[in-house]
């Protein structure tokens, strides 16, 4: 992969998703370069790797992440240039760790994937025999036999890297909620791969694991010890928790929830099944971290941790012990703490009913040996947003829309490089507007500016408009039918996007639009082109059905919700609905004049007066050029109702690109 970011993006895995079909628009800027393969990883911490780095010592050179999970805070501090070592329990994360913590540079060439997929008439029947009807569709069950038996020929890295794809591979394709604690009747979820998705994927996964591979100057290590066990083996300069915390609502064992993987990584050798456990789990008798037993564990985790200088431990909120008592804990050990919380959105089975992520409070204490003074403990490194101009009036993790090259992960580290005297700041080139709204939450005044007509109507809903918003009679009255609609968009996009009767209701509904005015319309605008935007595939328009006749005539059925499938009116509706009420919450006054503007970059520039210019544009790279107007070509059409653009004669009925 070309940059930090999309290594990163590959780990950032999402806790319990649904298939992309059932994506939000939070799945869109991690697809727009790269396919989206999921991991449900529970408590990944994908979304927060940027506020922890933000609160990381400057001074700090190695690091222990002692509870790695799925790597992605380990993997973090390695593309930082630090020296990491990673430690889990459980067999699954010491071999990703192994495989793109410590391995610097091996990889899988293409032979070997392909050997690993061969059929071999010595491998076992175990997960066929065992797990038969349950998690996976029929015929995967085998494959996956023939895959584990294949991977003991391979050794050291490179059999790490092929234990990490299957077990990446068997959490994505069994289509469930990324965890094995229940199993469908019958064999399977309806969301399950088949034989041929699973072999597709698999491959897939282990080109994109070789990619994560580099070497970063350090001798990196992983480990596969209790946590009690870890320290002596060490010598970091940080230490990072993130263990399995006990809530006032449950309890969390790794093991038990992952026990196929698990099990998997051996073979089963040495386990035995449970055979009164309808999923097949394995006799597990770790000790879980309960409200009961959760003070003593962590005293004596934090007594073994004495010796590092510097402890970074990420706390759930409602989390046992509670603040007050972790917070004596860490004095008891001879360390002084901070705590810097963040709003936080937890994504259990994908979405709720209601399309709505659980909300809680990620804190992060921060802690110090006790002879630390205090200009050190109030240095630059540890400064957050309400250290330095306070909080603000809304959620400080609120993110507008996802678009092509968001900053919204990004916007803590792009805080603390702002300087303390900035009252007002231009957002050259807006885009989704996440970083303009976020200053504008910071009290600031905010001028954003986009050549584009939907980043326009985005700004001009949440930026410029500090009060205006869509009733509920408002957005109902724009799904009724209009006897005045035109037929433009089914004449010229039918066969290539969506279904006739979304398009149908894509030209109804701009008609109904034009009867608004001011911001209302620029709300209803941005919700009309978000929801587009969303029931997309990857959140673009590079395809449509026509291209993926050939030579990928199946290729439309791996995304049923999106343009190049057929995804239901009535959902789309309801989706069109949700994004008019999102946009309602994110209007509010900040006590500023902000304003929005339309306009070529060089042309506004000389007519702006900020303190500040935050210029995001679309850059060319070695590798290619990003045109926004092209890959959205059919939604920023949308916004004008293709005024003025002449539709090309091709596979995607774009038109050209001013940019």
């Amino acid at each position: 992969m070309r940059t930090d970011f999309e290594r990163i993006s590959f780990l950032l895995q999402t806790a319990a998703e649904w298939s992309f079909a059932r994506s939000t628009d939070d799945n869109i800027e991690a697809a727009s370069d790269l396919p989206l393969y999921i991991t449900n990883y529970i408590g990944s911490k994908q979304k927060l790797v940027d506020w922890i780095w933000v609160h990381t010592p400057d001074s700090v050179k190695s690091v222990l992440d002692a509870f790695s999970g799925s790597a992605v805070v380990g993997y973090m501090f390695k593309t930082k240039g630090l020296r990491v070592v990673a430690n889990d329990r459980l067999r699954y994360c010491y071999h990703i760790a192994r495989a793109i913590i410590e391995n610097n540079s091996v990889t899988l060439t293409d032979d070997e994937i392909e050997a690993l997929l061969k059929s071999n008439s010595k491998a076992g029947d175990f997960v066929q025999e065992t797990f038969r009807g349950k998690f996976f569709q029929s015929g995967v069950h085998g494959i996956i036999d023939t895959i584990r038996f294949n991977i003991d020929q391979l050794k050291s890295y490179k059999k790490d890297i092929a234990l990490f794809a299957l077990g990446k591979t068997c959490i994505s394709a069994a289509g469930s909620y990324g965890h094995f604690g229940s199993a469908s009747r019958g064999g399977g979820n309806r969301r399950a791969d088949t034989p041929k998705e699973f072999t597709e994927r698999f491959n897939s996964t282990i080109i994109r694991i070789n990619e994560l591979v580099f070497d970063n100057d350090k001798e990196n290590r992983a480990f596969n010890k209790d946590i009690l066990d870890i320290f002596s083996d060490v010598k970091v300069d940080l230490a990072y928790f993130d263990p399995p915390y006990a809530t006032e609502f449950s309890t969390t064992n790794y093991e038990s929830t992952y026990h196929f993987i698990e099990g998997l990584m051996t073979y089963w050798k040495g386990l035995e099944i449970d055979e009164k456990s309808r999923v097949k789990k394995y006799h597990n008798d770790h000790q879980t971290v309960t409200q009961a037993n959760a003070e003593e564990f962590f005293d004596n985790v934090l007594e073994k941790a004495k010796g590092i200088k510097y402890w970074i431990i990420s706390y759930r909120d409602h989390a046992y012990p509670n603040e007050s008592k972790m917070k004596s804990l860490i004095d008891k050990h001879n360390k002084t703490s901070r705590m810097k919380s963040k709003d936080h959105s937890y994504s259990m089975a994908g979405q709720n009913r209601s399309g709505e992520a659980s909300h809680a409070k990620e804190h992060l204490f921060i802690c110090e040996p006790k002879s630390a003074t205090k200009a050190e403990l109030e240095s630059e490194p540890f400064m957050t947003v309400a250290d330095i101009h306070g909080e603000a009036a809304k959620d400080s993790d609120a993110r507008v829309t996802a678009f092509m090259g968001s900053k919204h992960d990004m916007l803590d580290w792009i805080w603390k490089y702002t300087p303390d005297g900035v009252k007002s700041v231009l957002d050259l080139f807006s885009g989704g507007a996440n970083v303009a709204y976020f200053y504008k939450q910071k009290g600031m005044r905010v001028v954003a500016n986009d050549l584009l007509n939907y980043p326009y109507h985005i700004a001009r809903s949440v930026i410029e408009n500090s009060s205006v918003t869509l009733s509920d009679e408002e957005a109902e009255a724009l799904l009724q039918p209009n006897t005045n609609a035109k037929d433009f968009i089914v004449r010229t996009f039918y066969g290539y996007y969506y279904t006739k009767p979304i398009l149908e209701f894509l030209d109804n509904t701009y008609t109904n639009i034009q009867q608004l005015n001011s911001y209302k319309k620029d709300i209803a605008l941005f919700a009309l082109g978000r929801t587009c935007q969303i029931r997309a595939c990857f959140g673009e328009f590079s395809r449509s059905k026509k291209s993926l006749t050939e030579p990928i005539p199946d290729d439309a059925n791996k995304y049923p919700n999106s343009h190049l499938g057929n995804p239901p009116l009535s959902e789309f509706k309801e989706l069109f609905v949700k994004c008019i009420h999102d946009a309602n919450k994110l209007v509010f006054d900040n006590g500023q004049e902000c304003k929005v503007y339309h306009q070529d970059a060089l042309s506004l520039l000389p007519n702006v007066k900020t303190d500040l210019v935050y210029a995001d544009p679309p850059y060319m790279t070695q590798f290619g050029f990003n045109d926004y107007e092209d890959k959205m070509h059919f939604v920023e059409g949308l916004m004008t109702y293709w005024e003025g653009k002449e539709i090309l004669d091709n596979k995607r009925r774009n038109y050209a690109s001013q940019t």
